[in-house]
């Protein structure tokens, strides 16, 4: 027996089941989080007895304060955003930009000391309460403005946000009881999202609610149709038992979870198992029926007027007002007074691409000297070269011409006077931003120095390309997806300094996995690698693969970004043709409207 609905799916995040995706992980760092302050070109910095910046990269907005005793600042430390208060007077704050007004938000932190929290918009959602805290924001179902706030679980409280914009502001009071006392302290997980509507039913798309009865085993392809997605929480699996009277639902999605993997169930004596999903609406569903009216399994509820997938509805009244597209073989006919085009196979929109994503700096700052994959940046005592007059000096003074330093590269020597600049390669610069030294004259040179030099990266000396494959893989087969680095700036770098993430959205489960990161040895040259890939789900699997590479302990993700998706299906279909997107970048969407969707879903763009 089976009921037809049409619905949203608002998900909610409740046990494993987690359907919220990163809005940031800090992986890849903000440039409003890097250091130095006064060279940070996102920032304003005010220099004196007492220093302050504020830094605005578009995507973060962070303030920060020192003195003499110590500074309140945000910062990025081992992919965690932390924020330390001092007795400077002032708190840090970092403010993360994305309004998240219309989603549904949670965050993960840690209190110390009493001395941080959390606004959002105008409303604080945490302060004080030192110890772990997993934040939910759940937008009200019925009042836009109103939100539910989850403490660990436990509702704390109800807040209006009216404002059309909000977003999260992280604090760091000073240092309680003045200099001395205990510091301020708050560290950010991550910060995950999901649009109000998090669970996509096309308007072509209806809702399915299959029942087995007891001593029925059943797997996913019992179903009466195909499934394209499943809303585990929305729309949850019911358990109904007849000698306890009463029905429990599977929120936790552990019956959906086996079903996605192939797993069959048998379902008990004196139960019935209830299996509700989304699928695409066909004109041989059933009879249409009244509201409200339930008849046995071979028919259903009825719903406005749909028309298939394939079918690209036109807004005109006859044919001969409709253009279809030729390029799909798709002609014109009328249906129930309504002209539509039909496309007689399917189409299937397979994604191997690139996209640009927004990184933090493409700058390392070092004293001294540095380590770049398998070879060293250093630096010389600066030499004084003027006439010293019988006198001590400070670098830059009296002029900066007098101070010299030779820096060495890869057998090659360049004299750097202070502000010069040199090209290591086509991809890497080399400035030589200050130079801090004592000419002590009774001694006759420099006793103390340190070179401050930026190295800066043009990210074109990694690129990333995706080695074309099938769009369809056979449920529990062998199957890889491969691509190739490049790696032109001259360096090999050994798997401690080099590797990609990897970060996995499951579409029929709408779920995404934790980000991955995995250690590579990546030389100079052109490397293919090979991953894996889960062929135990059914459905569409997206994969987001992102190189990075370190220069002394600093991490640089490369701002091109793989996108690939497949499908895991029992076997290959025929009667399909591929479509392979064009690129588009975090600011543009120029490619199909598919791969926008998919792509600004994967981003949490909504």
């Amino acid at each position: 027996m089976f009921t037809l609905f049409l619905s949203g799916c608002n998900l909610l995040s409740i046990g494993l089941w987690d359907d919220y995706l990163i809005e940031d992980d800090f992986m890849i760092e903000s440039q409003a989080f890097q250091k130095p302050f006064h060279d940070n070109p996102s920032c304003d910095y005010t220099a004196g007895t007492t220093s302050s910046w504020d830094c605005d990269d578009g995507t973060w907005a962070t303030r920060g304060i020192c003195n003499n005793l110590g500074c309140s600042e945000a910062e990025i430390k081992g992919n965690d955003l932390i924020l330390q208060g001092s007795s400077s007077g002032g708190d840090a704050t970092a403010t993360y930009k994305a309004n998240l007004k219309n989603k549904d938000i949670k965050f993960r932190v840690e209190l110390q000391s009493n001395g941080g929290g959390v606004n959002f918009g105008s409303h604080n959602v945490l302060s004080g309460n030192s110890g772990f805290h997993l934040i939910e924001l759940i937008k009200d179902v019925v009042d836009e403005d109103k939100f539910l706030v989850l403490d660990n679980g436990e509702a704390v409280k109800e807040i209006i946000v009216s404002d059309s914009e909000a977003n999260l502001e992280f604090y760091c009071n000073k240092k309680d009881g003045g200099y001395g006392g205990p510091s301020g302290y708050i560290k950010v997980d991550w910060i995950k999202s999901k649009p109000y509507f998090s669970c996509e039913v096309s308007n072509n798309e209806v809702v399915i609610s299959d029942f087995f009865g007891e001593g029925s085993t059943y797997d996913i392809h019992d179903l009466t149709y195909e499934a394209t997605k499943f809303c585990p929480v929305d729309y949850p699996a019911v358990v109904r038992d007849y000698s306890e009277i009463g029905i429990k639902s599977d929120v936790r999605g552990s019956i959906i979870e086996g079903l996605t993997k192939g797993k069959s169930f048998t379902v008990p004596s004196m139960q019935s198992h209830e299996i509700r999903y989304i699928t695409t609406y066909k004109d041989d569903m059933g009879v249409r029926c009244e509201i409200n009216e339930v008849y046995d399994t071979q028919l259903k509820e009825c719903v406005s007027k749909i028309f298939e997938q394939d079918y690209i509805i036109q807004m005109a009244t006859s044919c001969d007002q409709v253009t279809c597209n030729e390029e799909y073989s798709e002609y014109c006919e009328m249906r129930d007074d309504v002209p539509v085009c039909v496309r007689p196979y399917k189409v299937v929109e397979k994604v191997r691409d690139k996209i640009i994503i927004k990184v933090g700096s493409d700058q390392h700052s070092f004293e001294n000297e540095a380590v770049i994959g398998n070879k060293q940046i250093t630096t010389s005592i600066p030499e004084f070269t003027c006439n010293p007059g019988g006198e001590d000096h400070n670098a830059p003074f009296p002029d900066k011409d007098c101070w010299n330093v030779d820096v060495n590269y890869d057998g090659e020597s360049y004299e750097m006077k202070e502000g010069d600049k040199v090209d290591l390669n086509d991809y890497l610069n080399l400035e030589l931003k200050s130079i801090t030294a004592h000419y002590e004259y009774d001694l006759g040179k420099v006793d103390s120095y340190s070179n401050l030099m930026i190295l800066t990266i043009d990210f074109d000396g990694v690129t990333s390309k995706i080695i074309d494959s099938n769009y369809y893989v056979v449920k529990d087969s062998s199957r890889e997806m491969c691509f190739d680095i490049e790696n032109k700036l001259g360096v090999d770098f050994s798997k401690d300094q080099s590797g990609y993430s990897i970060l996995q959205t499951v579409d029929l489960q709408n779920i995404q996995k934790p980000r991955e990161i995995r250690e590579k040895d990546i030389p100079g040259g052109k490397t293919q690698f090979c991953i894996p890939i889960d062929t135990e789900i059914y459905g569409i699997s997206f994969f987001e693969i992102n190189p990075y590479f370190k220069i002394d302990d600093e991490l640089f993700f490369d701002d091109e970004e793989i996108v690939y998706n497949y499908e895991v299906v029992d076997e290959i279909p025929g009667g399909y043709i591929d479509i392979i997107d064009t690129p588009v970048d975090q600011k543009s969407c120029s490619g199909w409207n598919f791969f926008c969707r998919i792509y600004y879903w994967i981003k949490n763009l909504f």
